[in-house]
């Protein structure tokens, strides 16, 4: 199968999310800024992040019927989680597989068929995984139902809120310096079978006025022992830097990121790009050539900032030279994130 997120293989997917019976739920994202598209074409499927987690996979069954798909293993620290597994239930997701009456409760992923999705099964479905990635995600030591066990989740999902809270806030374009854009359109990313290891958190574009100049990998880090180890920034920039010198590597990125971007704007997700001068004619005209079109971006969060910025360390030093990577430090309102969807206030500055 061709290495392309966008390709051809979610054609149906996009007929159906505009005009057919997936058409609620690009009517839900467009009003609830928490959620974000992704597209999934190496796996014959669209999905839909909250938090940067599955809220939702859409994709069709063997038999061409809709397939709507949720992990119910985020509801595992949910006091309620029988309530919410019998909600779903009723909605029509399939719990034949289930085991419920032993410890450890296996549940797993629940999928759900149909020819069409009213707008009642979209908002259902969402407020009952909207609280279960909620609690999932909250600061204090939480017992898990699935296991009758207690676990401390906090060091492990700091980093997925500020990635949510950085791809929302530049999604659609985000000026970092004069005339010069930077935008966030695809979220975990992971090519197939890349033998060099790399997983961004993010794909981007910088562009100007008249010109897309590159295609970027964007990595995020939030908390200090992100700084070094074998998940550390020095091997993941690394990693970025050695996939980005395959050619053929690189002329995949560029031909998916034209088609996932016209695709965007096929949704009418980005609507204020064409306002920041990123138009059509622009995406279509994007260069097919390797020499500096792939570029690194780095953000660092959260308690990563201030070592970033007083700590004297080879990393500043060495690893960040001023026009060989950017640095954006980003600061936004944690707790406002993680209640309400919605940061507070965000902010940034580039190194």
């Amino acid at each position: 199968m061709t290495d392309n997120r966008a390709g051809t293989s979610i054609d149906k997917h996009i007929g159906a999310l505009l005009s057919g019976g997936f058409k609620e739920f690009l009517n839900f994202v467009k009003t609830h800024d928490d959620l974000e598209i992704a597209f999934r074409g190496n796996s014959n499927k669209v999905t839909i992040y909250y938090h940067n987690h599955m809220m939702w996979d859409l994709s069709f069954s063997r038999g061409n019927k809709l397939k709507v798909t949720v992990s119910f293993n985020h509801a595992r620290y949910c006091a309620d989680w029988l309530t919410k597994f019998d909600d779903l239930k009723n909605e029509g997701f399939d719990v034949s597989k289930c085991v419920i009456n032993t410890i450890p409760v296996r549940i797993g992923n629940l999928s759900c068929l149909a020819n069409s999705f009213s707008v009642d099964f979209v908002t259902k479905t969402y407020n009952v995984m909207k609280d279960a990635i909620d609690t999932y995600f909250t600061w204090s030591r939480k017992h898990d139902y699935f296991k009758n066990t207690d676990a401390n989740r906090k060091v492990n999902l700091v980093e997925k809120v500020a990635q949510q809270e950085i791809y929302r806030y530049f999604k659609n374009g985000v000026e970092i310096s004069k005339d010069k854009y930077l935008c966030l359109y695809d979220l975990e990313f992971a090519q197939k079978n890349a033998p060099e290891g790399n997983k961004p958190d993010f794909l981007g574009i910088i562009y100007n006025k008249g010109f897309i100049e590159q295609v970027v990998m964007v990595e995020v880090k939030s908390l200090k022992g992100a700084l070094g180890g074998s998940s550390g920034i020095r091997n993941h920039y690394k990693g970025m830097k050695n996939y980005n010198s395959n050619p053929v590597n690189v002329i995949a990125r560029i031909v998916e990121a034209k088609e996932y971007l016209a695709k965007l704007h096929k949704l009418g997700l980005r609507e204020s790009w064409v306002k920041n001068g990123l138009t059509n004619a622009i995406i279509a005209n994007l260069p097919q050539t390797v020499a500096g079109t792939i570029g690194n971006v780095i953000f660092l969060t959260d308690e990563v900032c201030e070592c970033y910025k007083w700590r004297k360390s080879s990393h500043r030093k060495s690893l960040y030279r001023k026009g060989r990577c950017p640095i954006i430090l980003f600061y936004y309102d944690y707790e406002s994130a993680l209640r309400k969807g919605k940061s507070g206030y965000s902010w940034f500055s580039i190194y």
